[in-house]
């Protein structure tokens, strides 16, 4: 929606409810405190009605005596609300075998979340002795450029690997992540999405990549960096930055198959692991995963990585029930839209991850098993027998 119409709609309500929603200051525009309680109940109106539409579907199949696919049917139609282009996959942590998936293995371009096979990478050398977690980086003043973390600072900077890694994941740090890129080196994370068996999944460009490619592109526009360029989206559509034919990509399926590694200590050791969780459990943004399970009230403590660039909204993470279930969830959107914000599309990524999850958690019919305490540390190829992961 552009900005006018979205602003009109804004005040006309304002004007019904008889409160202001928003601080309009030359400041980022931010909401008061009625619009947070009005956007909270909001998203729970729009969880409720997802969720109805999924009972809807359970109740017509009961009755033609055709169990079907409930789920899939309503996620679609949370994306096409939102006006969004959706693909998800989800999984049950411990048993794989139980899934939800919308477009699972299409393929989907990553934006920042080819951060999580790059910490993945950075934990299996740490494990093999190919760099320690304490060694110390050079962050040079000519990084990657970005609003938050050293992306968005000025001054060099020297920062061990453990704390680059987690500005990385925390806050989205592209400046973090390319110096760490640097380090590992691209063929080392080609290396270790082989050997997790991660065939659909690439990472071939830096952040530094992917912003010289989408100047090019605004380039290519005539248009010039313009909001008129970033906002046209039939301009965007064709941006080479967007297509994961051309950068770096995965798949829903893909992504669930890495968190569930992850969380299963199979893609490091279990203290590699642990400390790879630990960090995804801190990521500040909650806008999108998180958003969808605070409005369920029953305790999930989620755990992920987003992604944004221009009309692509995405997370990929874990939802652990306080039963001790655990679900690996990706959403991938590609929005209609252009917009700098988009509260639609960050919501139905929570909303519909939530239908996945609540459709698993129902439909199990095995408790969950425990999760090994101690895996063997990897060994170097060539020097034992093939490493686990």
């Amino acid at each position: 929606m552009a900005q006018p119409p979205l602003s009109q709609r804004i005040q006309r309500l304002e004007r019904e409810l008889g409160v202001p929603l928003l601080q309009r200051t030359p400041r980022p525009v931010r909401l008061t405190a009625a619009g947070h309680d009005l956007l909270a109940r909001a998203r729970e109106v729009l969880a409720a009605v997802d969720h109805l539409e999924v009972g809807a579907a359970t109740w017509a199949a009961d009755d033609r005596g055709d169990p079907g696919d409930p789920v899939g049917p309503a996620i679609r139609a949370a994306f096409a609300r939102a006006g969004v282009d959706g693909w998800l996959h989800a999984a049950d942590v411990d048993h794989p075998d139980a899934e939800v998936a919308v477009g699972a293995d299409e393929p989907v371009a990553l934006a920042s979340v080819f951060k999580l096979p790059l910490l993945v990478t950075l934990h299996r050398a740490a494990d093999r002795g190919r760099l320690g977690l304490d060694e110390p980086l050079d962050v040079p003043v000519d990084r990657s450029v970005g609003v938050t973390g050293l992306g968005a600072m000025s001054d060099p900077a020297t920062l061990s690997v453990r704390d680059l890694a987690l500005l990385m994941m925390t806050v989205s740090d592209n400046g973090a992540a390319d110096v760490l890129l640097a380090r590992v080196g691209r063929d080392a994370v080609a290396k270790t999405l082989a050997e997790l068996g991660l065939g659909a999944t690439a990472v071939t460009a830096s952040s530094g990549d992917i912003t010289a490619t989408l100047a090019r592109d605004l380039t290519r526009t005539g248009l010039g960096l313009t909001a008129r360029a970033v906002g046209d989206a039939g301009a965007v559509a064709a941006f080479r930055t967007l297509d994961p034919d051309l950068g770096n990509r995965s798949t829903p399926r893909d992504m669930t198959a890495l968190l569930a590694r992850i969380w299963r200590d199979e893609a490091a050791t279990p203290a590699g692991c642990a400390d790879m969780r630990r960090l995804l459990r801190l990521q500040v943004s909650r806008q999108r995963l998180a958003a969808g399970f605070a409005v369920a009230g029953r305790g999930a403590q989620v755990a992920g990585k987003t992604g944004t660039l221009l009309n692509l909204r995405s997370e990929v993470g874990v939802v652990e029930l306080p039963d001790e279930r655990r679900y690996a969830v990706s959403v991938f959107t590609r929005s209609h839209r252009v917009d700098a914000v988009d509260p639609a599309a960050d919501a139905v990524i929570g909303n519909v991850a939530r239908l996945a999850v609540d459709h698993l958690a129902a439909t199990s019919a095995s408790a969950p098993t425990a999760v090994s305490a101690s895996v063997p540390a990897p060994p170097e190829p060539g020097s034992g027998p093939a490493s686990r992961y």
